[in-house]
């Protein structure tokens, strides 16, 4: 049978503060998730080791970043927000409590528009982070550098569907809130993880009837990932898992029967880790060390005026402008070094601004990704790729050969030299001497007939491992047009 997922993420968000929420510790250590080559406990203090007597204080600055987040995720500001005790009992929260925001948040309702719909956003608080557990042999370690750090807490509404749709609205938030200059949202340094929490809706339409009008399935919530093929895949594995597992036993949620589950990545497999406590088994408190913060209209209007124009419509001028795919561009608005490279190519020559939309995401961000590095990080020059892409386009070069020449610059290897000294140097320059190119064609007929039959049989697919054999005799000069053009008027004749 079919069933209606239900899919709430609560997004955790570093912010990129200098110091700590409630005290003048350091925020940034150099620091991986892994804890590599890290000095434990070295931006710490009374407050964020939770000693007795310590009285936290407000981080200002904090508060502008978190309003940032609210503004740009198009939440209502609550004019006063206040602090509670979140208290629960864990190693690496030295205090046994999280002070953090419920009843009266800093941001509520906003939304999230993607492709096909909004998601709506139920709140965005902010909280202290806690402490970090090192698993060390047999012994668990505690390094407090973590301890106190800001978080925004992003918690959406249910209103999720299917993986695609929370991956790209995960996506979408992490765009957001690098384009407000709130966090760094690096997943690979800590500073942005997933709770995510899945059931079904078996009976009744969500969308219809609402939460309180429909049955579900017990909510499953697996905590702190920190990838999005992490979120893809444990949203697809507990679908599957509670689909079968209500098939089997009927059971429904009921308030108390919310579990949290671990997540194996060897087996691709959730796990069972403990029931969950509900919000009251917290005893949520407000917090008497850390007064209600009142937002004066002044606070308001000065982080509203430093405030970039909102990525929607950024993404909607380059989209309408230019024809390109909105996914696209929102992976490149949502991206501050890669957009700052974008403009800058604009500025040069604005020609090809389609062109570099095209080859900033498919080309250079595929090959920054396999290396694991930022377009900041490479000695990649606006002037080059302009260059490539201008003479791609005049058909001077081949598209493949182009993307080489791309990769080899991003690498380092022709540091110091022009595109146009590497296409003469190497003879690179396109060939369309038919002649030349119909002996090559011809002998790829010749010695591959297997593909010539397949498409012959109709298998028009076939026709470009023939162009590829081509494309490699030539060393990929020979023009792929002509190539293509003959080979039809041979296997026609």
């Amino acid at each position: 049978m079919n069933y209606i997922p239900l899919i709430g993420l609560e997004i955790h968000v570093q912010l990129s503060t200098k110091t700590k929420l409630f005290c003048s510790c350091a925020r940034k250590v150099n620091q991986d998730i892994y804890g590599t080559d890290v000095a434990a406990n070295m931006t710490i203090c009374p407050i964020c080791l939770g000693l007795p007597g310590a009285m936290p204080y407000m981080n200002e600055e904090a508060v502008e970043k978190a309003l940032r987040v609210g503004l740009g995720l198009n939440c209502e500001t609550n004019s006063l927000s206040i602090w509670d005790r979140k208290n629960y009992m864990y190693p690496d929260l030295f205090t046994g409590y999280q002070i953090s925001q419920m009843e009266q948040a800093l941001n509520l309702t906003g939304y999230v528009e993607i492709s096909n719909k909004k998601i709506r956003i139920n709140r965005a608080h902010l909280e202290n982070d806690a402490a970090k557990s090192l698993h060390v042999g047999g012994n668990t370690l505690l390094d407090a550098n973590k301890s106190g750090v800001p978080l925004v807490e992003i918690v959406s509404e249910p209103d999720m569907r299917n993986a695609d749709e929370a991956k790209e609205y995960a996506e979408k938030v992490q765009q957001i809130v690098r384009w407000i200059d709130a966090s760094d949202a690096d997943m690979f340094m800590g500073e942005m993880k997933f709770d995510i929490n899945v059931s079904l809706c078996v009976e009744g339409d969500p969308e219809k009837d609402g939460l309180s009008g429909i049955k579900h399935t017990p909510i499953v919530e697996v905590k702190n990932r920190n990838s999005f093929k992490e979120l893809y895949d444990v949203i697809n594995y507990e679908i599957k898992r509670q689909t079968e597992e209500y098939e089997k036993t009927g059971v429904l949620y009921t308030k108390g029967s919310k579990v949290t589950m671990g997540w194996d990545e060897v087996k691709g497999a959730t796990f069972l880790q403990r029931e969950k406590e509900e919000a009251d088994d917290y005893r949520y408190f407000h917090e008497p060390d850390v007064p209600p913060f009142v937002m004066t209209d002044e606070f308001l209007n000065r982080v509203k005026s430093t405030m970039p124009k909102p990525m929607d419509e950024v993404i909607k001028e380059i989209v309408d402008k230019y024809k390109s795919d909105v996914r696209r561009v929102s992976s490149l608005v949502g991206d501050r070094n890669l957009y700052a490279f974008f403009l800058e190519c604009q500025k040069l020559n604005a020609d090809y601004s389609k062109q570099y939309i095209d080859w900033i995401m498919s080309d250079i961000n595929n090959i920054l990704t396999t290396s694991q590095q930022d377009i900041s990080e490479v000695n990649l020059q606006p002037k080059t790729l302009i260059d490539i892409i201008t003479n791609v386009e005049k058909n001077i070069l081949n598209r493949g050969t182009g993307h080489d020449i791309l990769v080899e610059f991003i690498e380092g290897n022709l540091s110091g030299k022009s595109v146009e000294e590497i296409i003469n140097e190497r003879g690179l320059a396109k060939v369309s001497d038919t002649g030349f190119i119909e002996e090559l064609v011809k002998n790829a007929i010749v010695t591959n007939p297997k593909v010539v039959e397949d498409i012959k049989s109709g298998k028009d697919s076939a026709k470009m491992f023939i162009v590829g054999v081509v494309m490699r005799e030539s060393k990929g000069k020979a023009d792929v047009a002509v190539v293509r053009e003959i080979l039809d008027r041979l296997l026609t004749a």
